[in-house]
Parts: structure tokens; C-alpha cells; sequence
């Protein structure tokens, strides 16, 4: 069995030696034109594609002003990661990491893993959505940890972008469904606490239309597993 200590090193190790996944700032002869469906022209000596589709089927869109890349479709390889200078990289909330594992005794995604390791001096930001395919192998990353205190935390970053769909039990609005959230929707139901839209549209745990204790009620099922999705149907 590796040690979280070895595994860590090795996700440096291994993100060393995909250094183009980081999407530094490289000349535009760089750029794998043959997936370029159009280009955006800033300066004279700045052409960069601004979308493509990969191999694998995922597509891309690139806004060179905001350096913002943003991923979406099916699935992509390291190797195909557009190599364009970017501050901003959002995977879209239907992109579905490659199904590849870092080590056979372990389920963590290798690709995921390569993609949120944060550098020194690293101005690049990860994005995805709440409960998106990239959210889940991240949190499923970030929860791997040993007794020796070593987590994954330490060099992984991923920031979330709001859901406007809503996710339905999220009262705090963190992009999770946990006890925190039946707290707060308990004093929301008793007139303590004020919310806002958003957060009202994710109390309606029973689906009635109505925001009461019924709703507190059915978020503390959902949350012992009594039922199994939320709004109840």
C-alpha cells in the first residue's frame, strides 16, 4: 500500500512531466490549428484559436482578452488540452473526465489530479461546477487522506462557480447537500434568518411549492438516506 506521502509526490512528479497541461503562455504555432473552427485576432502578433473539438469529443471555447478556456462535451486527454495561455480554465458542467486511475488500488482520477495541482508562483484557476462529473472526482481526491495528516488539499485547488439551476437542499449555497443546510433551513422556516431567491427555490425539499417544516422534515431524510433524491416526487 503507497503512503498519501509517496502519492503526492508522484502527482508532482507526474504533472512535471505533462507540463502542457498547465496551458502556460506559448507561441501560437503551438496551437494544434487542425481543431480550430475560427480564430480571434488581438494584436498583430496575437492569433490564437478561439474553439476547437478534440479527438476524444470534447470541444473548447477560448476567449484570449480574459486568457479564459472553457471545456465541455465528453471527455478529453492530457495531451489534447489546448496549450494557450490562460489565467481561467471552466469545465463545463457536462465534461466527463477520462477514466483513468493513478494507482490500480486506488479509484482517484489521474486526470483530474494533474489538472488541479497548484504550482508555486501559479496565476492559472481551475472552475467547475457543483455536482458536475470534474466536482465529484475532485471531492473524491480531496477526501482521500491517511493518519500520517497527509491530504490531498495541500496541492490540489478547485473553485466552484454557482449553479443558477439550483441544487435542491443547498441552502448555504456551498454546492453541497449536508446538516449544515437542514440548520439552515430550520431557522429560515422559523422567521430567524433571512435568504435570498436562490436559496428559497433549494428549501423546497418536498416539492410542494410551500416553504415549511415539512421541508426541514424531508431534508433530514434525504440526509439519513429515508429517501432518495431531492425534491421528493
Amino acid at each position: 500500500m503507497f503512503s498519501m506521502k509517496k502519492i503526492l509526490k508522484n502527482v508532482l512528479l507526474f504533472s512535471a512531466l505533462i507540463g502542457s497541461v498547465n496551458c502556460l503562455a506559448l507561441p501560437a504555432a503551438a496551437v494544434d490549428v487542425a481543431t480550430a473552427t475560427s480564430y480571434m485576432e488581438t494584436t498583430d502578433d496575437s492569433k490564437y484559436p478561439s474553439s476547437g473539438t478534440c479527438a476524444s469529443g470534447a470541444t473548447w471555447t477560448y476567449d484570449y482578452p480574459n486568457r479564459e478556456l472553457h471545456i465541455s462535451g465528453s471527455t478529453i486527454r492530457i495531451d489534447e488540452m489546448p496549450q494557450l495561455p490562460c489565467r481561467k480554465i471552466v469545465f463545463e458542467k457536462d465534461f466527463i473526465p477520462p477514466e483513468n486511475k493513478f494507482y490500480e488500488h486506488t479509484d482517484l482520477n489521474t486526470f483530474v489530479m494533474s489538472i488541479t495541482l497548484r504550482s508555486p508562483n501559479e496565476i492559472r484557476q481551475i472552475y467547475c461546477y457543483p455536482n458536475s462529473p470534474f466536482a465529484k472526482e475532485y471531492e473524491k481526491i480531496i477526501a482521500s487522506t491517511e493518519d500520517d495528516g497527509c491530504s490531498y488539499a495541500d496541492v490540489l485547488k478547485c473553485n466552484y462557480l454557482p449553479d443558477d439551476t439550483g441544487i435542491c437542499g443547498d441552502v448555504n449555497l456551498d454546492g453541497k447537500v449536508n446538516l449544515l443546510d437542514s440548520v439552515l433551513l430550520a431557522k429560515a422556516v422559523n422567521g430567524s434568518v433571512t435568504v435570498n431567491d436562490m436559496q428559497k427555490k433549494n428549501m423546497d425539499c418536498d416539492g410542494s411549492g410551500e416553504i415549511d417544516i415539512d421541508d426541514v422534515t424531508t431534508l433530514m431524510q434525504f440526509l439519513v438516506h429515508a429517501v432518495d433524491s431531492l425534491p421528493v416526487k
